[in-house]
């Protein structure tokens, strides 16, 4: 049953809604003073619900059933903050759609790559091989609880963001309408991106063949490019209604933070490997950008 990739997502899609019912219920348990901080109340929540996934995935001895927590728990922390709040002015449940919207294309794209439950991401094999001792810890803190603190930590502007709706409805300005056009311009680069590597990925079946058509003859991650764009209009969406200067800065965090992550972390391990599988790859590091979406000019850009 755990070659099987229907029953695999079939159980996936259960751990997930045992940890939604966990935490529901957990939430009644807490104390009046604790369900008034709305911030710290979700936090806690999205570490225990990370908590229940990293069991299940300890049971399953597979570290890739938290894959898709990276897009399904803001759909979740933002509705939650609304009802909390009990705030569904226009723009908020505008925001929700949009966020929605980002989640279904990134779910969908879990799920399409998504093998079987024996099936493990090679970025957590290659730790598990390495470090089979430590290997749960790793999991816990690193695969797991960080990327779950990573994205609460990028959600923020946006609850402040529905904060400030709810206190101070005012008008629809252009700074707002900005940051929505570009969370669903991001959505649609990362959109266009999978479906250039799905059809890439069907008709090049040479080993070793790399990508550099579309939008990934100007990015090497252009996905990434529009994941970390999502974020940061996340940010310009807080900003449209912040004018405290000191605060924007502060905030700006927030998606530097995603972008971090990405740059420091995600895109060495998979350049690494694609450097080992694939002969060409250090000629189209050198001739394309790694993140931005733009051409590089020759001689502009030197790597080692």
């Amino acid at each position: 049953m755990k070659n099987n990739k229907t029953v695999g997502i079939i159980i996936i899609t259960l751990i997930y809604l045992i940890s939604l019912a966990s935490v529901i219920g957990i939430y009644f348990l807490f104390p009046a003073s604790l369900k008034n901080q709305v911030l710290l109340t979700l936090l806690i929540l999205d570490i225990i619900a990370t908590l229940i996934v990293y069991i299940f995935s300890c049971i399953f001895k597979n570290a890739s059933i938290y894959d898709p927590y990276w897009s399904v728990a803001p759909v979740f922390l933002v509705l939650a903050f609304m009802i909390l709040t009990n705030n569904f002015h226009p723009l908020a449940i505008i925001f929700l759609v949009l966020v929605i919207i980002w989640s279904i294309r990134l779910t969908l794209n879990w799920a399409i790559n998504f093998k079987n439950l024996n099936a493990q991401d090679w970025r957590y094999q290659g730790f598990k091989d390495k470090h089979p001792k430590t290997f749960f810890l790793i999991n816990l803190f690193g695969i797991e609880l960080f990327p779950t603190i990573i994205v609460y930590i990028g959600l923020i502007p946006g609850f402040f963001f529905l904060e400030k709706v709810m206190k101070n409805p005012g008008s629809l300005n252009a700074a707002t309408i900005i940051g929505f056009v570009l969370m669903l311009g991001a959505t649609i680069i990362e959109l266009i991106s999978d479906m250039q590597m799905y059809k890439f990925r069907k008709t090049n079946k040479v080993h070793g063949a790399i990508m550099n058509k579309g939008l990934w003859k100007y990015s090497r991650h252009p996905n990434y490019f529009g994941e970390i764009l999502f974020w940061v209009s996340i940010w310009l969406t807080f900003i449209s209604r912040e004018s405290r200067f000191e605060i924007i800065l502060v905030m700006a965090a927030c998606p530097v933070s995603i972008f971090l992550l990405f740059q420091f972390v995600s895109i060495p391990m998979l350049e690494k490997r694609q450097l080992k599988n694939k002969p060409g790859y250090r000629d189209y590091i050198n001739n394309t950008n790694t993140i931005w979406l733009y051409p590089l000019l020759k001689g502009n850009k030197k790597e080692k």
